[in-house]
């Protein structure tokens, strides 16, 4: 039976996503996913980006429909039931969740950006095991603290629960494909780019080419 306040999830699917490579990218709160994300997309306007729904308040330099969905929390169980999400949390009193058509988007070829917390990161390696993970680490926690501070959504009652969830969030690292290391932004962005780059070689997506190579020459 569902509790009081939560939400009650229906069953998910698994529909296919093309075969374009899904690279999802997840860390702590104040990381920097945000920015990295942003620098990597202007660097690589032809990638895809899926684009979240959440609940939480539109911030001052958000834009709805490109940094997030913002919807009404009547909205966002409404996607629920019409079972429009491939995943969603609720992070801090907010909802937060993958729109299915936002990863379908993604054609053979394509390279879609997911940026997730990290149990919906860990929910959509289960639904597409080809998806490739990334983990965003801070270089120390006071520099974590500083960037925390910096926003303006952030009180201090907001941050000490942020830093009450960093022992679980941090450990959740190793079930994570890579770890960047957000020390320098410029570096975090040109290795984020390299793995997504090299994710199109992967087995799975080349196998195929080699195989047909193999029975032509066969037929020799």
């Amino acid at each position: 039976m569902r509790k009081p306040g939560t939400l009650e999830k229906p069953p998910l699917g698994t529909r296919s996503v093309g075969e374009g490579h899904i690279v999802v990218i997840s860390g702590p709160s104040g990381v920097g996913k945000g920015t990295i994300i942003k620098k990597l997309m202007e660097r690589n306007p032809q990638w895809l980006l899926a684009i979240s729904a959440t609940t939480r308040p539109r911030r001052q330099h958000e834009e709805h429909g490109k940094d997030y969905f913002f919807v009404s929390r009547e909205e966002f169980q409404e996607m629920i039931q019409q079972l429009e999400l491939v995943e969603y949390e609720e992070v801090y009193g907010n909802l937060y969740g993958t729109l299915r058509r936002e990863l379908e988007k993604a054609s053979e070829g394509d390279i879609l950006i997911v940026e997730v917390d990290i149990r919906g990161a860990r929910t959509i390696k289960g639904l597409y095991p080809h998806a490739v993970t990334i983990f965003i680490s801070p270089p120390s926690i006071d520099e974590l603290i500083r960037r925390l501070r910096k926003r303006d959504s952030d009180d201090e009652r907001s941050l000490r629960r942020r830093l009450r969830a960093l022992p679980n969030e941090l450990d959740q690292a190793k079930e994570f494909e890579y770890i960047v290391i957000n020390d320098e932004l410029e570096r975090a962005v040109e290795a984020l780019e390299a793995i997504a780059n090299a994710s199109r070689y992967r087995r799975f997506f080349q196998l195929d080419q080699v195989m047909a190579l193999r029975d032509e020459v066969k037929s020799l």
